[in-house]
């Protein structure tokens, strides 16, 4: 009896004591990311302990952006370390505003400029609105390797020997001048690669861009990781010139009203230019992601030919519809149309 006491005693013991070493189940903690209408999310939904990584990437459908998750962050990826509770968030997407006609393989925008000029929604040799496209120097029509004055089609290999578009007989090869203040047709490099309806603008047309639409700078233009100016149609009179980057106002007035990218606008990459020092040539892109510099079809004229207007913008305050560029150096094109 006393044995048979002693045995049952014995087995209640050892279950006790595996059962207290049993160790206790971990808790884990759901995690349920969603997207809205407009785009996707990549990463692994379910059940995760605590102080477990995931990682989601929110990823829009063509003609939409993300804007954030819901609960206000606007990280993409999105990074999120277990703590002792669930998640449920969502990738939110708006439309993308796209062009208001099209006209052959051209898109274009109407920003309710009193000219009426339309705006193509890509730079020449571009396909889409965030691309770089091509680099021309002034008169020009096609893309090279090199830009200088050594292979600049209007000098004999110096900008004191011009050969077309000059107005000073100092910059003149033997003397030569001309009457040309504005690219003919044959020298637009829009217009000899688009046809005959489009063209590339004029100094008057980027001043009147530069006052009458609000430009916003953008170091990442709908998750494409490319900088540059956003030029909104101004939805206010008060809003007419106004610049605005990184959260702060460039203009001398509070901004009035609000935008986003499913308003009506352009977008202009800062895709730099290629060139060199000074006046002397090379094939090195210099200030992508900082700086844009956009042909017009005027030249300066006056005692300096050797150079053309153009419009030139960078990531800090600077904005001038109307600067100047040195001929030979390869710049961007935008081109436009008229009604």
């Amino acid at each position: 009896m006393r044995k048979l006491l002693w045995s049952t005693f014995g087995v209640a013991l050892i279950s006790m004591v595996f059962a207290g070493c049993k160790k206790e189940e971990e808790p884990t903690y759901m995690v349920q990311v969603t997207a809205t209408e407009g785009g996707t999310v990549e990463g692994q939904n379910g059940e995760y302990k605590e102080g477990e990584t995931v990682v989601f990437t929110a990823v829009p459908a063509a003609d939409y952006y993300f804007t954030q998750w819901s609960d206000g962050s606007t990280d993409n990826p999105r990074k999120i370390i277990i703590h002792k509770y669930d998640v449920n968030i969502e990738a939110q997407f708006e439309e993308l505003f796209t062009a208001t006609g099209a006209f052959g393989n051209q898109n274009y925008v109407d920003l309710g400029l009193e000219s009426g000029t339309l705006w193509i929604t890509c730079n020449l040799g571009a396909t889409d609105p965030w691309e770089y496209g091509g680099y021309y120097a002034w008169g020009e029509t096609q893309t090279k390797d090199f830009y200088g004055w050594e292979t600049y089609k209007y000098c004999k290999g110096s900008f004191e020997t011009l050969t077309k578009y000059c107005s000073a007989a100092e910059y003149g090869f033997n003397g030569f001048t001309d009457t040309l203040g504005i690219l003919l047709p044959e020298d637009d490099a829009a217009t000899a690669v688009l046809g005959s309806d489009f063209s590339m603008p004029t100094s008057a047309d980027w001043k009147e861009l530069g006052s009458q639409c609000y430009w916003v700078w953008t170091d990442n233009y709908i998750e494409k990781n490319v900088a540059g100016r956003i030029v909104y149609k101004a939805k206010v009179a008060s809003d007419k010139g106004k610049r605005w980057r990184m959260g702060e106002s460039e203009g001398a007035e509070p901004v009035s009203a609000s935008y986003s990218l499913s308003d009506t606008h352009i977008f202009l990459p800062a895709a730099g230019y290629i060139g060199g020092l000074e006046y002397q040539g090379g094939s090195d892109l210099y200030n992508a992601g900082c700086e844009g510099v956009y042909w017009s079809s005027y030249f300066m004229g006056g005692n300096a030919p050797y150079g053309a207007r153009v419009c030139n913008f960078d990531c800090n305050n600077y904005l001038s519809p109307n600067g100047n560029g040195i001929r030979s150096y390869g710049f961007s094109v935008r081109p436009v149309r008229r009604k």
